[in-house]
């Protein structure tokens, strides 16, 4: 397990050039196969959205974050939205370690949307707004906040992995221990690797971190 996420890591990186591309609205011009997994969409990530308090389309039926692209190409898109869909639905790690793990590759990012989002879905699963204000700062996890033991374990373990790409035997233990098990682990990383797929650079405008506007 542990040589398998260091060798997979942070390598699912697959830039989806959401930024200037066209946009799918309901019934203007879609194929069948774009008509339905747009539908497996609105469906499935507008109840996320409603749980989460974010809408999913905009005022003219278009998607909002990376799901136009995922439109636009159905049938490697489709596998991507199946993926998403797995990883939220199916996911033995725990919500509020996934989230932790989720937010970590947003704050490498800077991804507007992805917080947007997610920070939402992560108060919503019982992570502490101080907790989430430490991980959009990126701290060190011995001055991380508001984390419980769990959440820190999985904080340092996602942490570590991104900026160094491996994690040490210790790091691997305690984040196997806070999740519950090996597959519970192994779910987190595919998860963050998910995320990583559908926030490339450029897919999100200003974000303001630490009181600085950024471009991603």
């Amino acid at each position: 397990m542990r040589a398998w996420a260091r060798c997979v890591g942070v390598r699912l990186v697959v830039h989806i050039a959401a930024k200037g591309g066209k946009s799918m609205r309901m019934g203007k011009g879609m194929t069948p196969e774009q008509k339905e997994l747009y539908d497996r969409i609105i469906d499935d990530r507008g109840k996320t959205g409603a749980k989460g308090g974010f809408a999913v389309t905009n005022d003219d039926g278009s998607l909002v974050g990376p799901w136009n692209a995922m439109v636009s190409s159905p049938l490697i898109g489709g596998l991507a939205e199946r993926m998403g869909s797995f990883c939220r639905h199916h996911n033995k790690c725990p919500a509020d370690l996934y989230e932790v793990g989720i937010l970590v590759v947003g704050a490498e990012w800077l991804s507007q949307f992805e917080w947007f989002a997610h920070e939402k879905l992560a108060l919503k699963a019982g992570v502490l707004p101080e907790a989430i204000d430490s991980i959009k700062s990126q701290a060190e996890p011995g001055s991380a906040r508001g984390m419980t033991p769990e959440q820190l374990a999985v904080y340092t373990y996602a942490r570590e992995l991104h900026s160094t790409k491996r994690v040490s035997d210790d790091t691997h233990q305690k984040a196997l221990a806070a999740v519950g098990g090996e597959q519970a682990l192994i779910d987190l990383v595919f998860t963050m690797g998910f995320y990583h797929q559908m926030l490339g650079s450029g897919v999100g405008p200003w974000f303001l971190f630490l009181g600085f506007g950024f471009r991603v």
